[in-house]
């Protein structure tokens, strides 16, 4: 990526909505080989060159395409909206929110709306395109030679989505699990408030200064 801020939703959008083809294409493009995958029900530590009995070495990125392309089986009906995109230069932070609405494939009548953000670790590496111009000097980027010099990218190393419990529960049991969630939620404030009432006394005893200031007032 050269603007992660402003190209991170075409990525998106291509994980989520493309063909296989496109995702795959997407995934070697813009991930590192060595990607973590973090999500609350599933996570893909950073490796490379694991191997595997009878199968080959593999990278990590091999597990977050698996994913990947179970997500768009699971889900084939998708649609992805990305509100809003910030890019925290200093720490290489891309910061994402979005709404999804899917329906899945063996409950086709039933579609479900989630929002979520997602924290993108970026590392700036030397594009690979460039790596291979080192043997063809004449392959052109972005319409500039490179004459051997090094251009520099963004490139995902760590993907982390954040969702709400509620919506998490709405893929396991949709409807009911995330219903059942909201009285759990409304219980728990419930008790916070009758505990803060009858711990005042303890409260007061633990934090001296917030009694002076409430006096002071």
């Amino acid at each position: 990526m050269d603007n992660p801020a402003s190209d991170i939703e075409g990525i998106i959008k291509t994980l989520c909505m493309g063909s296989a083809h496109e995702q795959d294409a997407a995934l070697n493009k813009y991930f590192l080989p060595d990607a973590e995958f973090i999500h609350p029900l599933c996570w893909v530590p950073r490796f490379r060159n694991v191997a595997i009995p009878f199968f080959g070495s593999i990278d990590s990125l091999w597990l977050v395409q698996c994913i990947y392309r179970w997500y768009i089986t699971f889900a084939p009906r998708l649609d992805i909206v990305v509100d809003s995109a910030a890019f925290d230069e200093k720490n290489n932070l891309l910061y994402t929110t979005a709404r999804q609405s899917l329906t899945v494939w063996f409950f086709p009548i039933y579609s479900v709306t989630v929002k979520l953000v997602t924290v993108l670790k970026l590392e700036q590496q030397s594009s690979r395109l460039v790596r291979d111009a080192r043997t063809s000097p004449e392959l052109e980027v972005d319409g500039d030679t490179t004459n051997g010099a090094a251009i520099l990218k963004y490139y995902i190393a760590s993907q982390e989505d954040l969702y709400q419990m509620n919506y998490c529960l709405e893929f396991l049991a949709p409807h009911v699990a995330a219903r059942l969630w909201t009285l759990v939620q409304l219980f728990t404030t419930g008790v916070c408030m009758v505990m803060s009432v009858l711990t005042l006394p303890l409260h007061f005893y633990l934090n001296p200064d917030t009694k002076r200031q409430k006096v002071k007032q």
